[in-house]
């Protein structure tokens, strides 16, 4: 992620210092589409934002290991793995 510093940075050098993008790239070790994406754009601050969130891969087991958990926190301690073994952990 790039930070309103480092785009000061980049914008500085190439709007006051004029000094060229390559030059910008080598010195700050940032891509040139990112010094580009700067110079060119507005933004104050990049942020990567995920619209949807995928799948866990646990996928249709997260339901017995939350009854597993929730069995644990009632019972204050961890379960016997043997009789974990039946439920849950037969898919492993």
């Amino acid at each position: 992620m790039i930070g309103v510093d480092l785009i000061g940075q980049i914008r500085r050098a190439y709007f006051e210092q004029h000094r060229a993008i390559k030059e910008i790239v080598r010195t700050l070790s940032v891509s040139r589409a990112t010094v580009r994406k700067v110079v060119r754009g507005h933004a104050t601050e990049f942020k990567y934002v995920r619209g949807v969130q995928p799948t866990p891969k646990l996928g249709d087991r997260v339901e017995v290991l939350t009854e597993i958990i929730e069995k644990e926190a009632e019972a204050g301690t961890p379960l016997d793995p043997a009789v974990v073994r039946g439920t849950a952990w037969s898919w492993i």
